[in-house]
């Protein structure tokens, strides 16, 4: 099926599907917990080195006063031995405003960027098309067309 390739090529598209990052290291000296998962997501490629967790950690400044990006821990679920963390991407704008850019997630140690959901959306939408295509390709081979009877399917 080189449509379905096409597909996924298009769900990918604004995804960095193939960028997965993961540090042994890290690993074989300590487990992944609540407390150290933005530690080890901070060495990944999806960390942003300009952001307020940087900063705050560097300059020994709260958060909460700052505008920019910042990564925080949305939720964990931990069940021995597999690990799953989802880490937000957001820009705060104010003490109070947080916009989300994106979502990652940490699976047994590997970072994942999460798709958007405009991608997954496209990605559906286009499957879909492609099915209702496929039907009318389907019945149209198998109908008949004749000019006095109309058309019938046989």
């Amino acid at each position: 099926h080189g449509d379905l390739t096409l597909f996924m090529d298009l769900f990918t598209e604004d995804v960095v599907a193939t960028t997965v990052w993961f540090n042994e290291a890290f690993l074989r000296q300590q487990q992944l917990t609540l407390e150290n998962v933005l530690l080890y997501f901070s060495d990944s490629t999806f960390f942003d080195r300009s952001s307020n967790n940087q900063l705050s950690h560097e300059q020994g400044v709260p958060m909460l006063n700052m505008v920019g990006v910042e990564f925080c821990v949305e939720y964990e679920l931990c069940f021995p031995p597999a690990q799953f963390f989802v880490i937000s991407q957001c820009f705060r704008h104010s003490p109070t405003e947080i916009e989300r850019q994106a979502m990652y997630y940490v699976l047994n140690g590997s970072v994942y960027k999460a798709p958007s959901m405009w991608s997954v959306l496209r990605a559906r939408l286009m499957i879909a098309e492609h099915a209702v295509l496929d039907a009318f390709k389907s019945l149209k081979a198998r109908s008949k067309h004749e000019f006095f009877r109309g058309s019938t399917i046989g």
